[in-house]
């Protein structure tokens, strides 16, 4: 995991923890923008990870079988 993808998870679930506070003591009408950066930062996360396993799958169909001795 890359140090940007830690970043976004853990700012994901520190908005989420500041829009849950917010929504006990003020409604969830005023924390309603904690919860979708939390969100938006999560699926974010999500498709960063998501692209990083496709561009793993594909490089490693596209590279050469290693030569080695066979049994």
């Amino acid at each position: 995991m890359k140090i940007i993808d830690t970043i976004l998870l853990a700012c994901s679930a520190v908005f989420l923890l500041i829009g849950i506070h917010q929504a006990m003591m003020h409604g969830v009408q005023n924390s309603y923008f904690f919860f979708m950066v939390s969100s938006g930062l999560f699926l974010w996360y999500v498709l960063r990870k998501k692209k990083a396993e496709l561009e793993d799958r594909n490089a490693k169909k596209s590279a050469p079988p290693a030569k080695g001795k066979r049994k």
